[in-house]
């Protein structure tokens, strides 16, 4: 009995530790160690939650960029994601559905000229989290 209580113990904390939260750092560590100019010189800032990306958070994403550019008003924001959220709905798919997870970081490191350069960039990865499927510069 002990010892099938010693295995679901450790079984729990193994899955614990799988968390999509440390996937998500763990390829974040490996992006970065693959793509910077320098890797050594890589000095943490900043770390955003790691975040769930819906249809619907991608259309409150696109309708911001709108409304910050100029092209769409603030008023009409409420109207837009009904008429989203019905256009998945009439589609069946459900607009809360994970598409995708996000996470931001900031940080130091060296450039191709030697000097250091701040960057905040978005990582998008896949619905399981074993994959970076997307990166956008949020500087």
């Amino acid at each position: 009995m002990k010892k099938i209580f010693i295995i679901l113990i450790l079984s729990i904390i193994i899955v614990g530790c799988n968390s999509p939260e440390r996937k998500a750092n763990k390829l974040v560590d490996v992006y970065l160690k693959e793509n910077l100019k320098d890797p050594s010189s890589y000095e943490f800032i900043k770390k955003g939650n790691l975040e769930l990306y819906t249809p619907m958070t991608m259309a409150v994403e696109q309708e911001n960029k709108k409304i910050n550019s100029g092209e769409a008003s603030a008023d009409t924001i409420n109207e837009f994601l009904d008429h989203i959220k019905s256009y998945y709905i009439k589609n069946g798919t459900n607009p809360y559905d994970t598409l995708a997870w996000k996470l931001s970081i900031k940080y130091r490191a060296k450039n191709s000229f030697g000097g250091y350069d701040i960057s905040q960039i978005q990582y998008y990865f896949n619905k399981d989290v074993t994959k970076i499927i997307k990166t956008e510069n949020i500087n």
